[in-house]
C-alpha cells in the first residue's frame, strides 16, 4: 500500500519512488544543454563555437561524474576488497591527441 504521497509505481517495480524535489533537480540538469541548443539555433556565427564548446564540457563533467558513481557503485558489489589492488579501479585516464582526426 502507499501512503497517498507518491504513485502506485514503488508498488510494481518493489523500488521507492523519487521524491518531486529530485525529480525537478535531475531535469534541471537538462537546462545547459537545453541552454546550448537554443544558442546554437538562433545565436550567430561567432557565438556558436562556443556554445557547442561549454556543451561539451558540461557532458564531459557529468559523464565523469556518472562513471565515479559506476565505480563507487562496484567497489560496494564486490563486498568492499580488503586488498587495496583487488578493488576496481576508475577507467583508464584518457590520452592527450588531437582535437580534429
Amino acid at each position: 500500500m502507499t501512503d497517498g504521497r507518491y504513485p502506485m509505481d514503488a508498488e510494481l517495480t518493489g523500488r521507492p519512488v523519487l521524491p518531486p524535489f529530485a525529480r525537478v533537480l535531475g531535469f534541471a540538469g537538462l537546462l545547459p544543454q537545453a541552454a546550448a541548443v537554443a544558442v546554437l539555433i538562433l545565436g550567430g556565427p561567432d557565438v556558436r563555437f562556443a556554445a557547442l564548446s561549454l556543451a561539451y564540457a558540461y557532458a564531459a563533467l557529468i559523464f565523469s561524474f556518472l562513471g565515479g558513481v559506476w565505480w563507487g557503485l562496484a567497489a560496494m558489489a564486490r563486498g568492499g576488497a580488503t586488498r587495496p589492488w583487488r578493488r576496481p579501479g576508475p577507467g583508464r585516464p584518457a590520452r592527450p591527441g588531437p582535437a580534429h582526426p
